[in-house]
């Protein structure tokens, strides 16, 4: 299974270069690179090619996971999926308390929410995960196909009235719902967040439901890795130690982290432009104390 895996990411690396020479976005990654995160000519040239290697790797992983057996797929999971659990998430996991997951759109985040739900189940705690249906968001279908076909029970919510009540109950009995606030459309329902060094629109989703529920909140992210799938969660923010408007500056702070950690693994690297609301730096990033998220994490 290693061997595939191997062949999958070289397959992926030259079609990754195909699209990199043919794709019209190619300017644009590399100027938001720049722009954004501060990046030199020439490393930004690199993650842009790592860019689409990562997400050609991506999707053949997704595919190649949907044709494997019930046994094929658990002992895929369970050979090579590594966790990184920070001491008071996994005790968390271990409670009948339920949180919110944060993390970014990535290349494989259909089989790290496979990966996570496999973590939950075994510690006796269940996933959730907002997702829009195939008919509002096409480029979900396959993996809405992936989770349907799979023996984790993920609940999948839609972006309804319906599934936005039975999240919220199923949230305060315990499940963890992850959630992608990413950047957001100005036309949605936004908040205006200090990102970058910029402010720039993002989802008011996170505080809704902290508010309505008291859930303490988690930042996670997914990484491929010489052949395996690490999955990393952080430290919980408790909201009660927080002021109301604390938890998405916290929020947004800890994704911002997780993505210029590996900024060529995020959906939204050409599109960062479409969610600008101030177009200058800003010299106070956020109002309370940015954590380093360099303490301890246990190897779980």
């Amino acid at each position: 299974m290693k061997a595939a895996l191997y062949v999958i990411s070289i397959f992926a690396w030259i079609m990754g270069y195909y699209k990199y020479i043919i794709s019209v976005n190619k300017t644009v990654i590399k100027y938001n690179l720049t722009y954004f995160f501060g990046y030199s000519n020439n490393k930004a040239e690199i993650d842009t090619i790592k860019h689409f290697i990562t997400f050609s790797r991506g999707q053949l992983l997704q595919r190649w996971y949907g044709k494997l057996s019930p046994k094929s797929r658990i002992k895929f999971i369970t050979e090579f999926v590594d966790y990184k659990i920070h001491p008071q998430a996994l005790l968390l996991a271990k409670s009948n308390e339920g949180a919110i997951i944060i993390t970014p759109h990535q290349s494989i985040q259909s089989i790290a929410a496979i990966g996570l739900s496999n973590f939950l189940t075994a510690n006796k705690s269940k996933l959730g995960t907002f997702f829009d249906s195939k008919d509002v968001n096409s480029g979900n279908a396959k993996h809405l196909e992936v989770f349907d076909s799979d023996e984790e029970d993920i609940l999948i919510f839609h972006n309804n009235t319906r599934d936005l009540v039975k999240s919220i109950r199923s949230l305060r009995n315990g499940m963890w719902l992850s959630m992608y606030p990413d950047i957001f459309q100005y036309s949605s329902a936004f908040i205006a967040v200090p990102m970058f060094n910029k402010i720039m629109a993002g989802m008011s989703g996170i505080e809704y439901m902290v508010s309505k529920t008291g859930a303490a909140v988690v930042s996670g992210v997914a990484d491929f890795k010489n052949g395996r799938l690490e999955i990393k969660i952080h430290e919980p923010i408790r909201p009660e130690l927080l002021k109301s408007d604390a938890v998405s500056k916290l929020v947004y702070t800890r994704l911002e982290k997780c993505i210029r950690e590996q900024p060529y693994n995020w959906q939204y690297l050409s599109q960062m432009k479409q969610y600008l609301i101030v177009d200058h730096p800003i010299e106070t990033v956020v109002t309370i104390k940015t954590e380093d998220m360099n303490s301890p994490i246990a190897t779980v």
